[in-house]
């Protein structure tokens, strides 16, 4: 941890990326109690999560952009314009507005499509292979220790302020996040495959046909073994683990008959559980390898929220802190995984990649969740989610060995002639 923080860049990228964090940990959830109350409905609550995902089927376009144009100035763009996208919100203050809501909703969701590829691909940049899962490591600990005050602080500022408030917040955070990016000083670096040495942040490479650049990142997944193998299992995961976001609105409201606001003190159990899992996280990797850490971290989600079946309230926290821990370990040792297999010439697009295929799942699943929450009992929907958790797990348990052999020789995706 301090040769990572006496990393300039990483400082900076760090301090940036915790500003941005602070607001969203706010907001994500105000969105989904903001339409719950607007329209009185837990299934709509679902739909706004899931206009929140929906736009993840734009990240090999994102990939691909982020791969083509130099990285911290792409990535200082969409802060700013992440910031931009907060201002509507100012206008809503009913029902009447709710449309517009959705459609912030929605831009919102693709901030992070376009956010989130660029700054792995900076990360890795800035910080060695070696110390990737310790980077990793921090930027969870702080993202995840939010939920214990930014839930909490998000619904006392909107139940006292209303919800345009805490969209200006954010909109700071991302100010904030720009400002960090624009001091950073990216050096050069080799590109691999490329002739002579380019600047790394521009991702220069040879072009080639659009749609043949915009799909390398798929092929490089499903040519290596480990990163087909974790997509596959993520998939299944997240696939599970998006009905949570329908069914715990129902299991609070209609089966526990509480305020949706006890989300919030949930999500806050589940954020303690998601710091001691980013302070451990990757010391288990270093002792266990990612791939077991990252099944262990499966099994873990499975047995949380198996236990939120129960709806008793002696339960759902501790089960929602166990759940917080093995979620967490599941995101650290999925981003260092990718981060150290793919080359700083494709990391945009296999990031994109993963991304991609894994929202198939998640928006499918908030789909499905969004009407399962009519048919099914929330406590039965938690039951079949940890079944689903606890397949995922076994699978890449399956896949333990992968991550000890070198990656496979990998051809280029890019110049390869379709």
């Amino acid at each position: 941890m301090r040769a990572l923080m006496a990393n300039r860049n990483f400082r900076l990228l760090f301090v940036g990326m915790a500003a941005s964090m602070i607001g969203d940990s706010m907001l994500m959830l105000v969105l989904a109690i903001w339409v719950n109350q607007l329209t009185g409905s837990a299934s709509a609550a679902g739909l706004t999560l899931l206009a929140l995902a929906a736009p993840t089927l734009l990240a090999p376009i994102a990939g691909w952009l982020v791969d083509r144009l130099p990285r911290r100035g792409f990535l200082f763009g969409a802060n700013l314009a992440s910031a931009a996208i907060m201002l509507p919100l100012l206008a809503v203050h009913g029902r009447g507005q709710l449309w517009l809501l959705i459609v912030v909703t929605v831009a919102y969701g693709a901030s992070f499509v376009f956010v989130d590829p660029a700054q792995t691909g900076v990360i890795k940049h800035v910080v060695p292979a070696d110390q990737l899962g310790a980077a990793n490591g921090m930027l969870q600990t702080v993202k995840q220790g939010l939920r214990l005050l930014g839930p909490l602080a998000g619904a006392g500022i909107y139940v006292a302020l209303g919800g345009p408030v805490v969209a200006m917040i954010n909109a700071g955070t991302f100010v904030v996040a720009a400002a960090a990016v624009l001091l950073l000083k990216l050096g050069r670096a080799p590109v691999a495959g490329a002739t002579d040495t380019a600047v790394e942040e521009a991702g220069a490479e040879p072009p080639g046909a659009l749609l043949h650049e915009i799909t390398a990142g798929f092929r490089y997944v499903l040519h290596d073994v480990l990163l087909r193998r974790l997509t596959i299992g993520l998939l299944v995961a997240i696939f599970a683990l998006e009905f949570v976001e329908s069914g715990i609105f129902a299991l609070i409201g209609d089966v526990m008959h509480r305020s949706t606001t006890l989300i919030g003190v949930i999500t806050c159990a589940q954020g303690a559980g998601a710091v001691v899992g980013g302070v451990l996280a990757a010391r288990l990797m270093r002792r266990f390898r990612g791939v077991p850490t990252l099944a262990a971290g499966v099994l873990l989600a499975a047995l949380g929220i198996a236990a939120l079946g129960t709806a008793r309230l002696a339960v759902v926290f501790p089960a929602a802190t166990v759940f917080g821990f093995g979620f967490t370990l599941v995101l650290v040792a999925a981003n260092t995984l990718i981060q150290q297999r793919a080359p700083h010439r494709y990391i945009g697009r296999v990031v994109a990649a993963s991304d991609g295929i894994i929202s198939v799942g998640q928006v499918t699943a908030l789909a499905l969740g969004a009407g399962l929450v009519t048919i099914l009992d929330a406590r039965l929907i938690m039951v079949l989610i940890g079944l689903g958790l606890a397949g995922s797990a076994a699978y890449l348990w399956r896949s333990r060995h992968a991550d000890i052999a070198a990656p496979e020789p990998q051809p280029d995706p890019v110049a390869t002639t379709p």
